[in-house]
């Protein structure tokens, strides 16, 4: 009765799933191995048939389903049970990993007390098969989406079961075999593994180095330039550089060139909103990652040999697209680049204007709901919906906040009390562009309203310049979006206006997310977009000399980029711009006389 439950055609009923991946887990963990004519050999085979549906439904969207059935259990049990078998190994790390990344099980998992121990049970296992590259790679593979949600904790305890030793031998390995093969999946879970131990842990990053494995992954995106993490990693560009700080490598020097595509391997594939979760990320590549669920020790079925033949076709339709793709010319690839470029400029423009508009609405026209499917927002719910990941929420968070300002101004002193700037600056970080120039719009009505201002510019992140820092980031992340340096510059103006501590705060704070001072970032924004329409010029004028006055050391970060001479070209392309003599005193220093 268990081969019909696994060799389905997926025509289950939810309860069917349900009960099925009960009785699943309870025969990989149990099968039927006293059966008379059942041999041990068949009884292993029942299991790891057993561990593959589970693990099909784990990588699948059932994976809640395994979770709640003990899952987790059947895939760390049958490890213990069946030491030597490794396909039975292969399929139980499969499942583990399946739970790890799924948004709905991740952190279900993380709180039972086998998610810490999932280390050492993986590395007991990868010692019983040292010469098993597929092991090692799967192994790799999940201890990356481990640490991918374990944080520093999970960092740690890989560190701890001296898992570095197993990556440097497995990936000098992947690298021969992928080049062999033309691939390079197994040398992206390795590479993946260890640019997972190196985020935000100053202690792995200098083990890394000390191991060698930095200049080992350098070399290994140099050889497979094809290798994308769709922006996991991108906060690691400095890093895996080694030449802006850090640990320096003990070995010999990588060359400009290994770190350059090093740096653009970690760029490839970023989105609007900066970077990407792992589970967004893995999500992406599960088609490539994910190896063949069911390899018979001996022989094969019909499905696996008809599963063989369409890879194979797939690999060299692969190969031929490839191949067509080098042999076209490069001027017309370029024109359709910078045709495509252009029109996304423009739609991501468009809409976020729109986005600002509609938030502006928001609080001009409030119109009280009566909607009774959904809960009304109170100032709670939206604060903690800001800071949640759920970001297609954000948006409907943000435009709350706005009707309840304007159906009762006093309330506007509840919100910024219970932390709208802590909120609205942890949003601001992962949003779109849209959401940005709607959050900088939001931020800046309650800094300039008479029962708000006072309030939102003596809050600590506005003092201590990390919203700043964070707004900075997203104009620079989103430089040709015309909204976002208009709105970031009319909200950087508001929150520094006879704001001496915030200017200071500003000037010192290291802007995350890549190179680049709080003034050259301002000052590029106004050589961009000075041209263009005379809103987003006078606010990003504004916004520098308003940092300019009364602030000898933003003077000098600003004249050293001429600064000055950026501010007077763009006012006299807009000779109607008048700022009623705001910022008068700035006229020596304009001049260049300071």
């Amino acid at each position: 009765p268990v081969l019909p439950i696994v060799q389905s055609n997926y025509s289950f009923t939810l309860r069917k799933i349900d009960t099925s991946s009960f009785q699943i887990a309870a025969v990989a963990v149990n099968p039927p191995g006293k059966i008379a004519g059942m041999t041990p050999d068949m009884s292993e085979d029942i299991a790891h048939r057993c561990l593959v549906g589970l693990a099909k439904l784990a990588l699948g969207d059932s994976a809640y389903l395994v979770l709640t059935n003990n899952g987790p259990r059947a895939a760390i049990d049958t490890l213990r049970l069946y030491p030597s078998n490794e396909r039975i190994t292969r399929a139980s790390f499969r499942v583990l990993r399946g739970l790890l990344q799924n948004p709905a099980t991740m952190m279900k998992f993380r709180k039972q007390k086998r998610f810490r121990i999932l280390p050492r049970v993986v590395s007991d296992a990868v010692d019983r098969f040292p010469n098993s590259l597929d092991v090692q790679t799967e192994a790799s593979h999940l201890l990356w989406t481990y640490t991918g949600i374990g944080g520093f904790d999970a960092q740690e305890a890989v560190l701890g079961v001296g898992f570095l030793d197993v990556i440097k031998v497995g990936l000098e390995s992947a690298r021969q075999k992928d080049k062999t093969e033309s691939k390079d999946s197994r040398v992206r879970k390795f590479v993946g593994c260890v640019l997972s131990l190196a985020v935000k842990n100053e202690f792995c990053q200098n083990r890394l180095v000390q191991e060698g494995l930095r200049s080992l992954v350098r070399k290994s995106l140099v050889e497979f330039p094809k290798i994308s993490f769709h922006g996991e990693f991108a906060e690691l560009r400095d890093w895996i550089r080694g030449d802006r700080g850090g640990a320096k490598s003990v070995g010999k020097a990588s060359t400009a060139r290994e770190m350059n595509v090093a740096e653009n391997q970690l760029s490839k594939g970023v989105p609007d909103s900066g970077f990407r979760t792992h589970a967004e990320a893995q999500k992406l590549n599960s088609r490539h990652d994910t190896p063949p669920d069911y390899r018979p020790s001996s022989g094969g079925d019909g499905n696996v040999t008809r599963g063989g033949t369409q890879s194979g076709s797939e690999q060299n339709l692969t190969a031929e697209t490839v191949t067509r793709s080098r042999l076209q010319t490069s001027t017309s690839s370029t024109v359709l680049v910078k045709k495509t470029l252009l029109v996304t400029n423009e739609t991501e423009t468009a809409d976020a204007f729109l986005g600002v508009e509609r938030l502006r609405n928001a609080s001009v026209t409030y119109v009280k709901k009566n909607d009774d499917s959904e809960p009304p927002y109170t100032v709670e719910r939206a604060l903690r919906t800001l800071e949640s990941d759920t970001r297609e929420s954000h948006a409907e968070a943000c435009e709350a906040l706005a009707e309840m300002f304007a159906a009762a101004p006093a309330v506007g002193v509840e919100i910024v009390m219970k932390g709208l700037v802590k909120s609205l600056t942890s949003a601001i970080a992962g949003g779109s562009s849209a959401f940005c120039a709607g959050g900088f719009a939001l931020l800046h009505m309650f800094a300039t309203a008479e029962v708000t201002s006072r309030r939102v510019k003596a809050d600590d992140g506005v003092v201590s310049g990390q919203t700043n820092a964070t707004v900075l980031a997203s104009m620079r992340r989103y430089s040709k979006n015309q909204a976002v340096a208009q709105w970031g510059g009319m909200l950087l103006w508001a929150l520094a206006k006879d704001n001496a501590r915030c200017k200071i705060g500003t000037l010192n704070a290291r802007v995350p997310g890549g190179r680049g001072t709080a003034a050259e970032i301002l000052t590029n924004a106004l050589r961009q977009h000075g041209g263009e329409a005379e809103a987003t010029a006078k606010s990003l004028c504004g916004a520098i000399m308003t940092f300019a006055s009364n602030s000898q050391e933003w003077q000098e970060a600003l004249g050293e980029l001429g600064a000055q001479s950026v501010v007077t070209q763009t006012l006299a392309q807009h000779p109607a711009l008048t700022f009623k003599g705001e910022f008068d005193a700035l006229r020596g220093w304009l001049r260049g006389n300071n």
